[in-house]
């Protein structure tokens, strides 16, 4: 396998709409309240591009992905929402991801020496910028930006525990605001 990967993606969908339309987003929590929220509004349909690139050099990987959905709704101005990430993780222990050549999509870490054969297992540490604006020309369901560090240890190959610090800046209807808080995960692969 080797090393070094470098992904492309593009994306493209265009929806009608018959029933309005919304766009929202929590901020990276699960079980969280809509931070930023366009409300329904009449539209006669979207055009999203999304555009995404990963790279992988071993144990560190780095990408992002950018979404732009330009609106046909000329009751708020016809509007533009847009979304971006980049993330970059470095796997301590020097096992890397695998990649899906066939579904485009990298796989989970593959684990060296787990806990179980005598091993310290995977340790990898994460960080995340994401952003998104969901406020232009008539539709104000605002802003929201995110940092977030994370921990995360693959005790086996089909168990690992993450912890993830998310820090939050929020603008909605020009009032800003922060949020922080502290996401556990437990994760278990039946495989």
């Amino acid at each position: 396998m080797s090393l070094n990967l470098l992904h492309l993606g593009f994306g493209l969908r265009s929806s009608n709409s018959h029933e309005g339309f919304r766009s929202a987003s929590v901020p990276e929590f699960k079980n969280s309240p809509l931070f930023v929220d366009t409300g329904n509004f009449d539209a006669n349909g979207s055009l999203t591009y999304s555009l995404e690139t990963y790279w992988r050099k071993g144990p560190f990987w780095l990408g992002g992905e950018y979404v732009l959905t330009d609106m046909d709704a000329p009751a708020v101005g016809n509007p533009d929402f847009s979304g971006f990430h980049v993330t970059a993780s470095w796997i301590l222990t020097g096992e890397m991801r695998g990649y899906n050549h066939k579904s485009g999509v990298f796989n989970p870490i593959r684990v060296a020496k787990s806990v179980d054969q005598g091993g310290v297992g995977a340790w990898e540490i994460a960080a995340r910028w994401s952003e998104v604006d969901l406020t232009d020309q008539l539709a104000t369901g605002g802003e929201m930006k995110i940092f977030s560090l994370g921990l995360n240890w693959f005790l086996t190959q089909e168990f690992n525990v993450g912890l993830n610090y998310r820090y939050i800046n929020l603008d909605r209807f020009g009032v800003k605001g922060r949020a922080s808080g502290i996401n556990t995960r437990i994760t278990v692969f039946l495989l």
